[in-house]
């Protein structure tokens, strides 16, 4: 028995950002340091080659330390921005949290990769060489508010345009899924709804209204009950007590053709009736059962429920193979870890169904 998020049944915004791997995100880092130490060097000296000293040589190991910590943090940054604990809040608080969150990062960084480090590095020579060393505040002043920018600027101009490239891409798939969705519902109806039982259900109909007028009525019901049970499906799962009546119009209309040849009896635990089920299980395993026996042999079916899972069995074996519940298997393995199972013995025929539970539903965004 599994318990499912319900914001994954309903086909909720769910977003998985994704980052550059490792190796792609050291290059990545190792130009932009490079570019941006240029453009430092060209701005203070008026040319872009300079010969490599110490100073320079630590300068460019923080900076390349700094950049790659803000290709690392800022797709974690998007990540929680992009959750369900924070979507689902008012656009105005996203875009506090968001910027809010982007500076903070952005300045402990610049302090962890940058200014920690130097301050380490005078402390030592001052300690151990006895040099005078301390910090140009102007320098420092500058240097930490061109970083901070530079930051701002790859997250809001390069990060956030990844972001928005994947979530257009989320958008094209999300619409490819559910065209792909209305396809499946379409065969889905075709599969439920089989034909030859409508033939055979309104040959049945007919005859009762030339013999049975109260009857004529009752089987009309169920048919018509049936029939709006599949047109109506609209959600992925319902509770095992709506499928269970449609089994049971079923098993009224079959009473009406068959008549004492089938008989189907339920045994169904009021502590499972609201548990889920996908829509047209019951009834396609019946009708597979019904369909896979010799017409002028009897056939006795049990439901029942046992231990989260619903339980459909006869003596009668042979009927088919787990291979002719594939359309059942197919919604099962989207909705849940959980499959069906055909269980053949010398004695019964069994055919088990998990049933589901939901879990409470997120809220919607406001």
């Amino acid at each position: 028995m599994q318990t499912l998020d319900q914001n994954k049944l309903k086909q909720k915004r769910v977003l998985k950002i994704t980052s550059l791997s490792w190796p792609k995100k050291l290059f990545f880092a190792a130009i932009l340091t490079v570019a941006i130490e240029w453009i430092f060097i060209y701005l203070k000296f008026g040319e872009i080659f300079r010969p490599l000293t110490w100073d320079l040589g630590l300068e460019l190991l923080f900076s390349y330390a700094y950049f790659v910590s803000l290709v690392w943090i800022y797709p974690h940054i998007s990540a929680f921005i992009q959750s369900e604990k924070v979507y689902r809040l008012k656009t105005k608080f996203i875009n506090v949290i968001e910027g809010v969150s982007v500076v903070l990062a952005t300045l402990l960084l610049t302090l962890a990769t940058k200014l920690l480090p130097i301050w380490l590095i005078l402390l030592v020579l001052n300690e151990i060489y006895g040099i005078n060393a301390y910090f140009d505040e102007e320098a420092v002043r500058r240097n930490v508010v061109l970083h901070a920018i530079l930051g701002l600027f790859f997250y809001y101009f390069v990060e956030r345009e990844r972001i928005k490239k994947q979530i257009h891409a989320e958008q094209l798939h999300y619409a490819q899924l559910q065209r792909e969705e209305f396809r499946g519902q379409l065969k889905n109806l075709e599969d439920q709804v089989n034909p030859g039982f409508l033939f055979r259900s309104l040959e049945t109909l007919e005859e009762l209204i030339k013999k049975n007028e109260q009857e004529a009525t009752n089987y009309l019901n169920d048919l018509s009950f049936l029939y709006r049970s599949f047109l109506n499906q609209k959600e992925q799962l319902i509770t095992l007590k709506e499928e269970v009546n449609v089994a049971k119009a079923y098993c009224g209309l079959l009473k009406s053709h068959y008549r004492d040849r089938i008989s189907m009896q339920f045994d169904i635990s009021n502590g499972f009736l609201n548990y889920q089920i996908p829509p047209g299980s019951l009834y396609f395993v019946l009708d597979r059962m019904i369909s896979s026996n010799a017409a002028d042999k009897s056939l006795d079916i049990h439901i029942e429920t046992s231990s989260g899972i619903l339980i459909i069995w006869t003596t009668k074996t042979g009927l088919f193979s787990e291979d002719a519940l594939t359309v059942i298997k197919e919604k099962y393995r989207i909705l849940s870890v959980e499959s069906i199972e055909v269980i053949q013995t010398e004695n019964e025929f069994k055919v088990h169904l998990p049933l589901l539970q939901i879990e409470n539903e997120v809220p919607e965004r406001k």
